[in-house]
């Protein structure tokens, strides 16, 4: 094992927060160790998980960067080594995945690791990153505080300032024996749920793909309420309020602190604080219904299950809205068509869209909806498109949409990452 010398970071008037970074790749460990070093920490690299267990024990680490699969000892063998003793268990692991590498939030549970970050990933993200478990764990050991169970949050979110990474609502998925199941590849869900609507059947129909899971609950044929999981932080109800403007950051953090007490109740607690009004909490439980379906019709793959009641969970009943399935299906399969596309124009989301020179000037800026303006307003060169969405507070489709458009208009052109990029 080789350890890689940190860089000295300048003198402080407090002792440097201690980060192991393990990796192969003498890269990730350079440019790792360069970025969390000029935002104060001080970084020790491993290029192998042999040593980090004992390194660990004589200078204890406040978290750890870990590769999901290096060769020798990899990820799930250096976890391992880590939750033998006791006195390391309470250390904070990051999980550096590549993409394509089946992680998701059962598994972040299952491992004990407190979240993951998918290279490649640019310096801004790990810093965010970083920083914030950094700045959790500290807060804890400052306040001594009883701990609570971490959740995945996403980098778009951390960047945005607001921590949304709380469940969408009480899910619905009931484990009862289902009857009707089935494989996406065989049966289309559109199929599933236009036979669900033609014999007015109630119960909850559940859709998964890998991680994610979506849950539409029936009641005489009309979808009355869609629950997921592990959809993305753009479909979570404390990120559609602050689109729609109605709550902050910061009270959206007061409402989740009291959500922990109570789980899955974020919605009836920010109206009983005086937040929103029932009515604004309604409108945006639909909107976010109908865009949980509109993502899952983009599903190639996965299976479904059925399961009918004679009555439905109190959560269905409570919001008392109505989706009809011809309407949902309409929309839904317009999205997909316009999503292919747009992915024709924006492969990835970490492509940086760049400015046509000139080209806005000619057309003049009131030639552009506000929308169209905040985003040009954002691209710098430097911010790819999963920065501007962060930055404009809207859903990805509503951004790659704009983008799309502006991009067919040759205002804009999409170029690959300029900044160094963590392989």
């Amino acid at each position: 094992m080789k350890a890689v010398p940190a860089v000295k970071p300048k003198p402080a008037a407090s002792p440097a927060a201690h980060v192991f970074v393990v990796d192969d790749s003498p890269t990730v460990l350079q440019i790792a160790t360069a970025v969390l070093t000029k935002r104060g920490y001080r970084v020790t690299g491993f290029e192998s998980g042999a040593d980090v267990c004992a390194a660990a024990l004589e200078d204890r680490p406040i978290l750890i960067l870990l590769d999901f699969a290096m060769p020798g000892p990899n990820g799930y063998e250096v976890l391992g080594s880590l939750g033998v003793h006791h006195e390391l268990e309470a250390i904070p692991v990051i999980l550096m995945i590549t993409r394509g590498d089946v992680v998701g939030d059962r598994l972040v549970r299952e491992l004990g690791i407190c979240d993951y970050i998918t290279k490649p990933f640019s310096p801004s993200v790990l810093a965010a990153v970083v920083d914030h478990v950094v700045g959790k764990q500290q807060a804890q050991r400052a306040s001594a505080a009883e701990s609570v169970t971490d959740v995945h949050t996403s980098t778009a979110v951390q960047q945005s300032g607001a921590r949304l990474a709380e469940r969408i609502a009480q899910p619905l998925f009931i484990r009862d024996e289902p009857s009707l199941s089935g494989d996406l590849a065989q049966v289309p869900v559109a199929e599933v749920m236009q036979l669900l609507a033609l014999q007015r059947q109630t119960g909850v129909l559940t859709i998964r793909r890998h991680e994610a899971a979506v849950a539409l609950a029936f009641a005489n044929g009309v979808v009355c309420l869609v629950t997921g999981q592990n959809m993305g932080p753009h479909l979570l109800l404390g990120a559609m309020l602050i689109q729609e403007r109605l709550l902050t950051a910061a009270q959206l953090e007061a409402a989740l602190a009291q959500d922990r007490e109570i789980p899955h109740r974020l919605g009836r607690h920010i109206v009983e604080q005086g937040h929103i009004v029932q009515a604004d909490l309604m409108r945006v439980l639909h909107r976010q219904s109908a865009e949980l379906v509109y993502e899952m019709l983009r599903f190639k793959s996965g299976s479904f299950t059925f399961v009918r009641v004679t009555m439905l969970p109190e959560e269905a009943k409570e919001f008392g809205f109505s989706l009809r399935v011809d309407e949902l299906l309409l929309e839904g399969y317009r999205r997909v068509d316009e999503w292919g596309l747009i992915e024709r124009v924006l492969p990835s989301f970490d492509l940086i869209p760049i400015s046509v020179p000139g080209a806005v000037e000619r057309v003049g800026p009131d030639s552009f909806d506000p929308f169209e303006r905040a985003i040009l307003e954002v691209i710098d060169g430097r911010c790819n498109v999963n920065d501007i969405i962060a930055h404009v507070a809207r859903p990805p489709f509503d951004v790659a949409r704009a983008l799309y458009g502006l991009v067919a208009a040759h205002m804009l052109a999409v170029t690959t990452p300029r900044e160094i990029v963590i392989p």
